[in-house]
């Protein structure tokens, strides 16, 4: 039997295009699925996760606040962490255009370069900055978004935050707050003419540790 090394209709038919490779080959984007209909092959993103099925599908990530996504992704209308309109999305990061950052050659203020090869890569906003549509990376506030333990102070910072508890409090202001204790926990909560003494968390004269002991010095010498 002699083959001429072309399909027939019948061949093309029985053939899965999902699977099918050289001319045939149908390829879907990363994390997508390929289903057959019709001896036509379509992309799907799984379920539980979203994008473009022929170039990249994204898994949902639950949110409430911009802080509880990864990267510099945003939470969106939907409760789900993803990118403003017309930005890019590489992973887990947002951009406008690729800035070809190298090792040599480093991104502007406030951005980090994210490598895709060995030595290039594209800038982006890291964690604790949001991507404003001018393209420039402006630090996030956390403390119009996080909360910290009841009775304590916010402290925005570059790129994060911190809590802490009010001079004359004590506790963990991050989760169960700071309360407030009777007397002085440091000599700046007493008096100038006074010091704390930290046992009793009481202001004392400063002369009360030392007069005491000029008193025998003065006796004995007598």
């Amino acid at each position: 039997m002699v083959t001429t090394g072309l399909l027939t209709k019948h061949d093309v038919s029985s053939i899965d295009p999902c699977v099918a490779t050289g001319p045939l080959e149908h390829r879907c984007g990363q994390g997508a699925i390929c289903l057959t209909e019709n001896h036509r092959s379509e992309c799907y993103c799984p379920p539980g996760h979203e994008g473009d099925p022929y170039k990249l599908c994204f898994k949902k990530i639950v949110c409430g606040i911009d802080y509880h996504c990864p990267g510099n992704l945003i939470c969106l209308d939907g409760n789900t962490c993803g990118c403003p309109p017309n930005f890019y999305r590489e992973n887990d990061y947002c951009f406008i255009m690729s800035l070809n950052c190298t090792t040599s050659n480093p991104c502007p203020t406030n951005e980090e370069c994210v490598y895709t090869g060995s030595q290039r890569g594209f800038c982006v906003c890291p964690h604790g900055y949001e991507l404003h549509p001018s393209g420039e990376c402006i630090d996030l506030d956390e403390c119009l978004h996080m909360h910290c333990g009841s009775g304590a102070l916010c402290n925005n910072k570059p790129g994060g935050f911190d809590c802490s508890c009010p001079p004359g409090t004590i506790g963990d202001a991050y989760v169960k707050g700071c309360v407030t204790i009777d007397g002085c926990i440091s000599t700046s909560d007493c008096a100038a003419d006074r010091e704390c003494d930290i046992g009793s968390k009481q202001c004392i004269s400063k002369c009360s540790s030392l007069c005491g002991f000029e008193f025998l010095l003065i006796t004995h010498s007598v």
